[in-house]
């Protein structure tokens, strides 16, 4: 029998038109009405209302004589373009490594007000600690920016690590020696706005997933760097376990009894491709030897210096850990269909040779030879920008859906220029 169809009340098309036409505006920065109906595939009619009661709830704005001009025809009268309103809100967005807290404070438009990162023993944290720092972060962030800052609504903080589904708990973390850390609960009730938690390796994701990584469909997002971390976005949507964050890619085992890796056990993927794994194999020591954290990301691109220069240590240390990642990917090939592989934390001569030997592993594979020299593995350098793109993404649109939760009364008239 087939289903009935499920009756949508005016209300709540509206309230998810309205979200429609925010997120285009937020995903072009700028458009115009025109542009925005084109781009939801709504009336013209409806972009005008919506648009106006979104001018006159202050969450969109006109753009500037100058940005309307540049946007417009040469001749005639020029498009009137929009933009989400700076004041609206602010958002702080953190981010927690090993040895380090950031944050970017960005206005409504996704604007960097304010940027800084400070350098700290994070393994000698306490959950008070942590928390003061966080919110000294916040406060500092927020009087530097001064006017410029809207109402801070909220707090997105990505943690190298694994978190709750929730958003709210700190369960594990390298970075840190506590666990199970109530990171949200705690600073809401300083900061007195929304906090959210996300595994960076997510948030690298959201942030790849805007800028259209992939055509903005199935990818992997790969994290080396003190340990092995690892998103995925399959059928549009991030995998996480069922009680965590958690794509625990790192800790596979790909060689059981093999090397000895920071979790305890034998055999890991990160045993072979975390920062400390590559570090003890070029040094020439045991893969039984304990894992101790090599420090500096110099360190790894001097690995990649002695590789060069025909070091034979060197040259298996990124040829292991190439086949580590190798046969890891090969284990989630044979689950998922193969997709493309952007590597993250790696300069560009340590990402080629790793990618020669994730080749040629999956070439020895059942799941990964007909993908082998075809799939598409890109990489940048430093997770840092991508971290907070992505917190700032995920914040934002977290956020509309907040602001536009109370829609006007039906009858309300529309604001604003026509396009």
């Amino acid at each position: 029998m087939a289903s009935r169809p499920v009756a949508t009340r005016p209300d709540d098309m509206r309230r998810l038109n309205r979200a429609r036409v925010l997120a285009a505006l937020r995903r072009a920065g700028q458009a115009s009405r025109n542009e925005l109906a084109r781009d939801t595939a709504l009336s013209a009619a409806s972009i005008s209302t919506i648009t106006g009661e979104l001018i006159d709830e202050g969450l969109v704005v006109t753009a500037n004589g100058d940005e309307a001009r540049r946007a417009g025809s040469t001749r005639g009268r020029p498009r009137v373009t929009l933009t989400p309103a700076s004041s609206a809100a602010s958002l702080a967005c953190l981010s927690l490594q090993f040895g380090s807290l950031g944050i970017r404070l960005v206005d409504y438009r996704g604007e960097v007000l304010h940027a800084e990162n400070t350098n700290c023993l994070t393994l000698e944290l306490t959950e008070d600690t942590l928390i003061e720092a966080m919110n000294g972060l916040v406060d500092r962030a927020l009087a530097a920016a001064g006017a410029r800052a809207g109402p801070l609504q909220g707090v997105v903080i990505g943690v190298a690590g694994v978190i709750d589904l929730e958003g709210t708990t700190i369960q594990w973390a390298p970075s840190l020696s506590i666990r199970d850390v109530p990171v949200s609960v705690r600073l809401e009730k300083v900061l007195d706005v929304p906090v959210r938690l996300w595994n960076d390796c997510d948030l690298m994701a959201e942030a790849l997933h805007g800028e259209g990584f992939a055509g903005g469909s199935d990818f992997g997002t790969l994290l080396l760097s003190r340990g092995v971390g690892m998103a995925l976005r399959l059928r549009g949507q991030l995998v996480n376990g069922l009680a965590s964050s958690g794509v625990e890619f790192g800790h596979i085992p790909v060689h059981p009894d093999g090397a000895l890796c920071r979790c305890g056990n034998y055999g890991c993927v990160e045993a072979y491709a975390g920062d400390y794994a590559m570090a003890r194999r070029a040094a020439g020591l045991s893969c039984r030897t304990a894992p101790v954290p090599i420090g500096e990301v110099r360190e790894l691109a001097s690995i990649g210096e002695q590789a060069a220069a025909g070091n034979a240590d060197a040259l298996a240390a990124l040829s292991e850990a190439g086949e580590a990642v190798g046969y890891g990917l090969a284990a989630i090939f044979s689950l998922v269909d193969p997709f493309p592989l952007m590597i993250v934390g790696l300069d560009d001569v340590l990402r080629e040779r790793l990618t020669q030997s994730i080749r040629a592993t999956l070439r020895k594979t059942l799941a990964g030879k007909a993908v082998a020299d075809d799939l598409v593995i890109d990489g940048r350098p430093d997770p840092g920008p991508l971290v907070h793109r992505g917190a700032a993404l995920s914040g934002l649109t977290a956020l509309d859906r907040t602001l536009l939760a109370s829609p006007p009364p039906i009858d309300k008239a529309a604001g604003g220029e026509a396009a």
